[in-house]
């Protein structure tokens, strides 16, 4: 009878401990009302510590140290100043709205079609239209709603009593009706996070293991093979958190049952980096090495990585080449989609006046009321003639082969995006590009 009482007094005080940890972490205690037991994630930023001018100068300083070549040096650094103003904008409105903290709460049913849940609590004297406007389209003034007929995605927000939401019409409408469910790891996981800028949590749901299990029932032998329980049944949380400049430093750390799975879950992670570096193109090798630099130890029954600004310095440094590499690529995509508007928008011309292409951009743009943003090449912002049109003679012996807009060759280095009479536009070394010109301007014989 003695154990009994005792079992059930120490079951008390582990329960009431759980919910003073929860009630003393402010955190877990925001989101707490939107969580329950399909809950898989939470991403949270505290923009009061989010130092944009430190931050700034800690990137800066790193591309600078970068063993990059002068001219890619100066593209990151000009699309990193780009981009800047309208997030230090962005924030300054939110924290004299009344904001402060932003939470992502995500749902395992949910990922298919969005993020998740948007959360924004108020901080007294709060503005909730205008954080509503800031969340929901950037400006304060701006709107809060998508139309009832739109498919994109946020698609509304809506205040319930000091907190704005956003997310899905239908996200956003279960939010209100939520029956919370108490997900202890959540406390467990936001303190080992710490009082940092940004937070990511992650925590397995039953659902989401038995998705895992069932697809791959076994880990494949380049990660040492046996079943995926042993990941999937071991693994209880993860924890990411990153400080902002100028005392940056990025903290991950995975929970496992006991010390065994821990010791299984690193040597899966090892497994895979290892593999990862040995077998992937040129293209990938940087991010491998990054995951190098992440490989956690273990601490008992947790593994985790701790960097400080110095390594996350390095980190940029090994990550850099892809990061110019992926952004040149998507420059890349932009501007050839903008080419191809201005081919559709002078073959409408043409069919609006009788055959006649027009006589410059100017025209086409104004005639067939093309945005601006598709007469600007992201690849070149400062370049004053972003694309050079030739308009075709006629008649056009043969379209697919004949020029008719190119992007600008200056500061071009390995090639450019040409349009074609047809429509199609391709990239073209400048050699290839130089010698389909100068067979197109021949005289016709």
């Amino acid at each position: 009878m003695l154990k009994r009482i005792m079992a059930s007094v120490a079951v008390m005080l582990m329960v009431g401990a759980r919910l003073a940890m929860a009630q003393a972490n402010p955190l877990a205690q925001m989101v707490a009302p939107y969580v329950d037991d399909q809950t898989l994630g939470v991403l949270h930023v505290d923009l009061s510590r989010l130092d944009i001018d430190a931050t700034e100068k800690l990137l800066l300083d790193a591309i600078q140290a970068t063993k990059l070549d002068a001219v890619d040096k100066d593209d990151v650094k000009t699309g990193l100043r780009q981009g800047l103003p309208e997030i230090r904008r962005w924030v300054a409105e939110f924290r004299k709205a009344g904001g402060r903290h932003v939470f992502i709460v995500m749902r395992f049913g949910d990922l298919h079609r969005s993020p998740g849940l948007v959360i924004a609590p108020l901080e007294q004297g709060g503005d909730a239209k205008a954080i509503s406007a800031l969340l929901f389209s950037g400006k304060t003034d701006g709107p809060q709603n998508s139309p009832p007929d739109a498919i994109t995605f946020p698609e509304a927000t809506e205040v319930v009593g000091t907190t704005v939401l956003m997310g899905t019409r239908d996200i956003v409408a279960r939010a209100k009706t939520i029956k919370p469910v108490a997900r202890p790891h959540l406390t467990d996981a936001l303190a080992a996070a710490g009082d940092t800028t940004f937070q990511a949590i992650h925590m397995p749901t039953e659902e989401s293991r038995k998705v895992i299990e069932d697809a791959v029932p076994n880990l494949p032998p380049e990660l040492g093979g046996g079943p995926v329980t042993d990941i999937t049944r071991g693994f209880v949380w993860g924890a990411g958190s990153v400080n902002s400049a100028p005392k940056a430093s990025l903290t991950i750390t995975f929970q496992s049952q006991d010390a065994d799975s821990a010791r299984a879950l690193l040597a899966v992670l090892t497994k895979a980096t290892e593999f990862l570096s040995k077998n992937v193109g040129i293209n990938v090798q940087p991010f491998a090495n990054v995951l190098s630099m992440l490989l956690p130890k273990q601490e008992g029954n947790r593994l985790v990585t701790a960097m400080d600004q110095q390594q996350i310095v390095a980190a940029i440094d090994a990550l850099m080449p892809a990061v110019v590499e992926a952004r040149s690529a998507a420059c890349g995509m932009v501007s050839a989609n903008n080419i191809r508007q201005i081919l559709m928008a002078c073959l409408m011309y043409t069919q609006e006046h009788k055959g006649q292409w027009p006589d410059d951009l100017q025209t086409t743009a104004k005639a067939m009321k093309l945005p601006d943003a598709v007469l600007r090449n992201p690849q070149q912002p400062q370049a004053k003639t972003p694309y050079v049109y030739l308009k075709p003679a006629m008649p056009m012996p043969a379209p697919q082969n004949t020029i008719v807009v190119q992007e600008s060759t200056d500061g071009a280095r390995k090639g450019i995006n040409v349009g074609f009479g047809d429509g199609h536009v391709e990239f073209m070394t400048l050699e290839s590009f130089q010698k389909r010109l100068q067979e197109q301007q021949k005289p016709a014989k």
